[in-house]
């Protein structure tokens, strides 16, 4: 979840978005730290989940003293979500998830590194963005 949190915030520092946008993008699966990963098809059929969720997301990015992302924002972190989980899944499974590929502006590895590495790496991030 940190390298896919990271690889979205890279990916909008390339797309040129906003230090805003992309510390939102750091931080759009936080509660999933909480919580853990749920497949989105599994969270269709769990209806309080999302609201649950977004519960979480808000505290969490209270406790941080980060202002939630704008509607419009919004839109832009689900497409680069979107854009990476593709790109990932690729990667990792040699699958397609969607017909038309997204258009992407970082290289990505396969390679596995230690979750130490993901966690420092995540937190000098996060420390870099937050001062916007």
């Amino acid at each position: 979840m940190a390298q896919h949190s990271i690889n979205c915030a890279l990916e909008a520092k390339e797309r040129g978005l906003s230090t805003k946008i992309q510390l939102d993008c750091l931080l759009h699966d936080a509660s999933e730290a909480y919580i853990g990963d749920v497949i989105t098809p599994l969270k269709i059929q769990l209806n309080a989940y999302k609201d649950y969720e977004n519960a979480l997301q808000a505290t969490v990015l209270k406790a941080l003293q980060v202002e939630p992302p704008s509607e419009a924002d919004i839109k832009i972190i689900k497409e680069i979500d979107s854009c990476m989980l593709y790109h990932e899944f690729k990667l990792l499974h040699g699958e397609l998830l969607f017909k038309k590929e997204p258009e992407i502006h970082i290289s990505i590895s396969e390679i596995e590194i230690p979750h130490s590495q993901i966690e420092a790496q995540f937190i000098q991030i996060y420390r870099e963005l937050k001062t916007y």
